[in-house]
């Protein structure tokens, strides 16, 4: 599930310098990652259901902005997909 994460805030006033932040530059594989034992299948499996239900609420929200969001048709299909599976 969605993990909580804690944020405290640095309220002083100050600056913002810029700096160069790379970007893009992560290359390696899922592949890479599991053979590395840096991550396993079970943390895979939960990482790609938490990208899942992201996109699903991006779509909810999507569809409610455009007036085409129907909760009943929504309920179904996650009623559906449950038990596919």
């Amino acid at each position: 599930m969605v993990k909580e994460i804690q944020v405290t805030a640095n309220i002083k006033p100050g600056k913002i310098i810029p700096v160069n932040i790379p970007l893009f530059n992560y290359n390696r594989s899922l592949q890479d990652e599991i053979d590395e034992k840096r991550i396993n299948r079970t943390t895979c499996l939960e990482l790609l259901e938490q990208m899942l239900m992201t996109r699903a609420l991006e779509e909810m929200i999507a569809e409610i902005v455009a007036g085409i969001y129907s909760p009943h048709f929504q309920a179904l299909n996650i009623l559906a997909q449950r038990t596919s599976q």
